[in-house]
């Protein structure tokens, strides 16, 4: 059975996909008038982060930033799982993207820089996750609607509480001989979450030994890696899950091959791994701020931990993305195999859409 992995991806939706394309027609209907991007065409698209395949077949062991490319893909017809026109994208590829869409491409000049920013900062990023895209724009001043992103009021509030509850220790360590009244501590850490350069938090970094120049990168990672260790805690119920069928699947069934028990196996060790990756940065993080705000050691190891911080984000957004896509293709196909005996075909055609899928 083929595969067809661009639609699988499409299918699958989000942290690999955004679809731009339905929620402009829904701000649409409601007579919105602000849209994602300047230039309209490029609020018909539909961006997909896709495994690369041309830098697998270079290389086995390939960084996590090579893993995967970003598309835009514009669908034929409404259906979009039915095929459609497809553009890779790179850093200052839209002029050439706009002008194949677009009979008079120039009519866009003065705004298209506009435009090529929001492209770059889905480049940033290994996922396009509704929060940290979400951030990211903000991060960048970019101004997008919210409409945009599906982040339910109520789940923004929980994860808002769960990092900023993070951030207060670090006002005190900062102003160790001043007492912070709590409206203060309340601006301070609202502007930590924020992100942004400015005396106060270019005063509260400063003890942590981060370059002014870094503070706006060195804050959104840092709030991406407690983000996700908020993401990881919350769903280790699923990963567990899906761990315990992977590793009793075909268990007293003489039809799996060999072949297949090895890949098997291999996903049971690759989950495993991936997830100890993540948790492995969460005990980093967890062990260095322990030490400094709670038992009030050498600041060093949180230091060191905020100058690796961008390189730790990054390894997270990686392998939860991993995790997560991982988690909806088997969510998805034991929805549909509930209660049925799994074929040889179907199994064969599960673990070859995770392989494809760089899983």
């Amino acid at each position: 059975m083929e595969i067809d992995v661009f639609v699988e991806t499409v299918r699958l939706g989000a942290v690999r996909v955004f679809n731009c394309r339905e929620v402009t027609k829904q701000l649409k209907q409601k007579r919105k008038t602000e849209f994602a991007f300047k230039i309209p065409v490029l609020n018909e698209c539909i961006i997909v982060k896709q495994p690369n395949f041309y830098e697998k077949t270079k290389e086995n062991d390939i960084k996590n930033d090579e893993k995967l490319i970003t598309k835009l893909y514009y669908p034929y017809e409404d259906n979009i799982l039915n095929g459609g026109l497809t553009f890779e994208i790179s850093k200052n590829s839209l002029e050439r993207i706009v002008s194949v869409l677009c009979n008079n491409s120039k009519q866009y000049n003065d705004i298209i820089d506009y435009d090529e920013n929001i492209i770059e900062s889905f480049l940033d990023l290994p996922t396009v996750d509704p929060f940290i895209l979400y951030e990211n724009f903000k991060r960048k001043r970019i101004d997008i609607p919210e409409e945009y992103f599906n982040i339910s009021k109520d789940e923004w509030l929980k994860i808002y509480d769960y990092v900023s509850k993070q951030f207060s220790p670090i006002i005190k360590f900062a102003y160790p001989d001043q007492k912070v009244v709590p409206n203060q501590l309340s601006k301070l850490v609202d502007l930590l979450w924020q992100g942004r350069l400015c005396d106060d938090t270019a005063n509260i970094m400063k003890p942590l030994n981060v370059d002014i120049n870094h503070i706006e990168e060195v804050l959104f990672s840092w709030k991406g890696i407690v983000y996700y260790s908020y993401i990881f805690k919350s769903n280790a119920q699923k990963a567990a899950q899906m761990t315990k069928w992977f590793s009793s699947v075909g268990n007293n069934n003489r039809y799996i091959q060999n072949s297949m028990q090895s890949k098997k196996c291999y996903f049971v060790s690759k989950i495993k791994r991936t997830t100890g990756d993540i948790k492995k940065n969460i005990d980093l993080y967890d062990e260095a701020y322990g030490n400094l705000f709670i038992k009030r050691k050498s600041p060093d190891q949180f230091i060191n931990f905020l100058a690796d911080s961008r390189e730790i984000f990054w390894d997270m957004s990686a392998a939860v993305s991993e995790i997560t896509t991982l988690y909806q293709i088997w969510h998805n196909f034991t929805a549909q195999h509930k209660n049925q005996k799994i074929t040889p075909a179907r199994l064969a055609y599960f673990f070859d859409l995770l392989e494809y899928n760089q899983l």
